[in-house]
Order: C-alpha cells, then structure tokens, then sequence
C-alpha cells in the first residue's frame, strides 16, 4: 500500500528497519557549488 506525505506524494511502505537519527549537519554552500549540483539535472532532462 501507499501512505500520502504532507506533499501530496505517495510512496510504497517500505520493510526496512527504522533507526534514530544520530546526527544532522547543516552547511552553507557557494552559488558556485549549487549550481555544480544543478547541471547534472538539466543534462538529464535534455
């Protein structure tokens, strides 16, 4: 079965396991280093 996020999106039950989150690491990233992960996709889509 499917179960609906907050998004409207719907995504299969998964078997994993679930486990706590040991940590998050947030970080601040250039124009340039976003962009570097942008060009992959737009190539993708052509």
């Amino acid at each position: 079965s499917t179960l609906p996020d907050m998004n409207g999106y719907l995504f299969a039950y998964s078997s994993a396991p679930l486990r706590r989150v040991k940590y998050v690491q947030f970080g601040v990233l250039s124009p340039d280093e976003i962009v570097s992960f942008l060009l992959p996709l737009t190539k993708e889509r052509h």
